[in-house]
């Protein structure tokens, strides 16, 4: 069975295309964080730690959804213009407890 035509100049009822948010489906999204801890002891009872942390360990592009959802404007037309999330980002840290 085909769906209707969505071909009409001026159509302003998207449903043959799926609802206006999943006219265009985007990438998938994968983000992978890794943490280390060591644990050091001294003397009286004091307790030194060390954390390394990192995130999006991979520093995948992750691509944002399509924006232009006009499907008149075959030019811009589920052009995606957006990133989600951030570039990898590491940070170190010493914790001391007493």
């Amino acid at each position: 069975m085909n769906p209707p035509l969505a071909t009409a100049i001026g159509q302003s009822d998207y449903s043959p295309l799926g609802a206006k948010p999943n006219q265009a489906i985007g990438p998938g999204y994968f983000d992978m964080d890794a943490s280390f801890f060591k644990d050091f002891i001294l003397p009286r009872e004091l307790r030194l730690q060390f954390r390394a942390e990192s995130f999006n360990v991979t520093n995948n592009a992750q691509l944002g959804q399509p924006a232009a959802n006009n499907f008149l404007n075959t030019s811009t037309f589920a052009t995606i213009t957006s990133l989600r999330g951030g570039p990898r980002r590491v940070q170190l840290a010493l914790k001391l407890a007493f």
